[in-house]
């Protein structure tokens, strides 16, 4: 009988304990709860959104300002009209490109460069800013040294004995790819300073 009554009354307190007023309610914190539900946050639609902005060496976060680049000038287009004797090495050389930029900004060109024609008008990619013009050697007069070609000699070799661009070079001495390949022992050329 005693062991009814102590569980009748361990039922009776939990009973007790289970069923206590609203006052005694503990809400979690820090947590929605489903009596305030304009509380409960909601994902934000992609468009809203502001992205993080991530270059080579920084990612920023929304609302974070990336130092501003400058972005250099494109170069304006040119174009150059054949005239009679044009070849494409004295065409490069003229605007300080290579043969091959000449080819690849004209692709209706063959690699030869036998269908060129007086009167068509050919692309002219930007040159690059560190060859020396024609024009720069003309205002320079004898701004230079006579070099004698000796067996063996190139004009890459040769440019590169003095420290020199091959384009440099070719300016220099009105030569284009062609007559490189043709350089004469004894012939006399000119190294630019």
């Amino acid at each position: 009988m005693l062991t009814r009554t102590f569980a009748v009354a361990c039922l009776f307190a939990v009973l007790v304990v289970g069923c206590g007023d609203d006052d005694d309610v503990v809400e979690p914190q820090g947590r929605p709860t489903l009596s305030d539900p304009a509380s409960v946050p909601t994902a934000v639609p992609d468009e809203e959104r502001e992205p993080f902005i991530i270059d080579s060496a920084h990612v920023y976060a929304p609302g974070d300002t990336p130092p501003a680049t400058v972005e250099p000038e494109p170069q304006p287009a040119r174009t150059y009209v054949v005239r009679e004797g044009d070849n494409c090495g004295a065409i490069a050389t003229q605007h300080n490109i290579t043969i091959a930029e000449l080819l690849a900004a004209n692709p209706r060109i063959n690699e030869d460069c036998t269908n060129l024609h007086v009167d068509e008008t050919l692309n002219i990619p930007p040159a690059d800013p560190d060859v020396v013009t024609e024009e720069e050697v003309e205002e320079r007069p004898g701004a230079g040294r006579t070099y004698i070609v000796v067996p063996g000699d190139t004009c890459v070799a040769i440019a590169q004995d003095h420290d020199i661009s091959v384009q440099t070079f070719m300016v220099a001495n009105g030569l284009d790819e062609e007559s490189c390949l043709t350089l004469q022992v004894g012939q006399e050329v000119t190294i630019p300073e």
